[in-house]
């Protein structure tokens, strides 16, 4: 026995079915007997220990005793369980068995001035994380009825979609797409939300492993039949350690160079750089040269003392042997 959970604004008609179809045979619907059971509780009380005395039996009246059971303009007086109770005779040529269905809705009956769900405290709320870690954000959503939370990242042209690669201009419910106010909110994958105290639920988006392109906004709604609310946050995730220094030296030189007024003639040293650079050789060449010739002039002084040496014992040969 499984409790289908029926909600409806008040002044509305809800139809309760006991779903016959395939179960029994159609043609002795006139031989079935099905009995409808109403039991008035709220949402804190519905699923306590109960007893064949809190039930009531609704009139066997031609409305109410068929497979269809009608409530027409329904008020917050009709919430509660209803459940249908079904004898159907299978007949054959040599037993009778007797099997009883039973099939339980809970409807939820609410005034249709209560207000659209509201949000709690400042969540979520912008976040900055370092990239490969995890980010969670939350939502604590007030409501009198039990809303629906969903959560959405902001997509502009011609950023890559996680769920598929349909075109950012219109809304496709298929694809997760959704556009509201003018932008463009892809859905994301989250688990249900979470009752936490009476009349207000909480949501997570967990995203593990953040990357840069993880940057963002992020968008919790809040939907019920009163209305919607939709709230977003910002994601800012930084790059490595050693990332952020190499640029961050980048800049800081970059602000310097900007800062700098340098002195016009020191400028001049570009063009002495060349002048330099061709004396360099010049003077080696000079240097060579110098070498060079204060060689030959040696050898010169030698070659001349010599042959003034040859003369003089030429010279004194002769005066001795006159």
């Amino acid at each position: 026995e499984n409790t289908e959970l029926i909600q409806q604004r008040a002044g509305y008609d809800v139809k309760l079915q006991c779903n016959l179809t395939g179960l029994v045979d159609e043609r002795k619907l006139a031989e079935i007997k099905i009995q409808w059971f109403f039991k008035q509780c709220s949402d804190n009380n519905c699923y306590q220990l109960e007893s064949v005395d809190d039930w009531t039996p609704l009139p066997c009246e031609s409305s109410l005793c068929r497979p269809e059971l009608w409530l027409r303009n329904v008020t917050e007086r009709y919430s509660g369980l209803y459940k249908c109770s079904i004898n159907p005779h299978v007949l054959d040529a040599t037993q009778a068995v007797d099997v009883q269905l039973v099939r339980t809705y809970q409807l939820d009956v609410k005034n249709s001035s209560l207000a659209a769900p509201e949000f709690l405290d400042a969540y979520p709320s912008n976040k900055t994380a370092a990239q490969d870690t995890r980010v969670v954000f939350q939502c604590r959503v007030h409501s009198e009825e039990h809303p629906t939370i969903k959560w959405f990242r902001r997509r502009f042209a011609g950023q890559p979609l996680e769920s598929s690669q349909s075109a950012l201009g219109s809304s496709n419910f298929s694809t997760h797409i959704v556009r509201y106010g003018g932008r463009t909110y892809e859905l994301l994958a989250t688990s249900p939300e979470k009752l936490i105290n009476p009349q207000i639920y909480l949501s997570k988006l967990i995203i593990n492993s953040v990357r840069l392109s993880d940057t963002g906004f992020y968008a919790c709604v809040a939907i019920s039949y009163r209305g919607h609310k939709i709230r977003e946050a910002f994601l800012e995730v930084l790059p490595p350690e050693d990332e952020v220094d190499y640029w961050a030296d980048y800049t800081a030189t970059d602000e310097l160079v900007q800062q700098d007024t340098s002195d016009p003639r020191e400028f001049l040293l570009l063009f002495l750089m060349p002048v330099g650079l061709a004396m360099l050789p010049l003077s080696v060449w000079g240097g060579y040269m110098i070498y060079k010739r204060c060689t030959r002039r040696n050898e010169c002084e030698r070659m001349e003392q010599q042959y003034s040496d040859e003369e003089l014992d030429t010279e004194r040969y002769v005066l001795g042997g006159s």
